[in-house]
């Protein structure tokens, strides 16, 4: 079984010809899945390489403009985050969500607290800074970086405490919050999110920051 997850354009023009013309066009890498290993299709070329030969990677995607590869490691994927760049071995690297520039990991982290609240810490340059509060009952996910890696958009999910034993209660509406200034200075700002239906606060399954 094959999967396409992550195509990046490669820096530099390529020419092509075709019949009586010749083009340029930029050269594209595709990483992709096949039988739980990671693959690179160089797809001018067609030349195809592995990456892994474990059987459980998956989530491949591009980060630092494309000049290396990040991946999930662990039985039926996810897990370990790794590290693939040109003419380096493979490494491990800390868990958690990457920056598109690779500069920094969001990591959400449980705490103390009734409820078993959530808390987001941003890992950058030896540096570990808390930029989301710990509030009992509270989880904050998903979590998205901007393109530039500056800002971090955080999901906020409330999960009330049950009446009763063995009750189980649904999430409440969620929130969607955005760092401000500087990253890692604590400051987040709330975003409007569309109602789900008349009546409902919307819901933060997904998003992405444009800028």
């Amino acid at each position: 079984m094959l999967a396409i997850l992550s195509i990046i354009l490669v820096e530099g023009p390529a020419s092509s010809s075709l019949a009586q013309s010749q083009i340029l066009r930029p050269s594209v890498r595709i990483a992709y899945v096949r039988s739980g290993n990671i693959w690179l299709l160089a797809e001018l070329s067609g030349r195809r390489t592995r990456l892994t030969s474990d059987g459980h990677d998956d989530g491949p995607h591009w980060i630092a403009g494309g000049h290396a590869l990040l991946f999930q490691r662990g039985a039926g994927g996810g897990g370990e985050t790794w590290r693939w760049q040109p003419g380096i071995a493979i490494k491990r690297l800390r868990d958690g969500l990457w920056s598109p520039d690779g500069t920094a990991v969001a990591i959400t982290r449980i705490a103390r607290g009734a409820g078993s609240p959530t808390t987001v810490w941003i890992a950058r340059q030896g540096r570990m800074i808390r930029i989301a509060p710990i509030q009992p009952h509270f989880h904050w996910a998903p979590l998205a970086w901007s393109p530039d890696g500056r800002r971090l958009a955080l999901g906020r999910i409330g999960i009330p405490p049950p009446t009763r034993p063995g009750q189980e209660i649904p999430p409440a509406p969620g929130s969607l919050w955005v760092t401000t200034g500087v990253l890692g200075s604590g400051r987040l700002q709330r975003l409007p999110l569309p109602a789900s239906y008349p009546g409902h606060a919307g819901w933060q399954d997904l998003f992405a920051i444009a800028r």
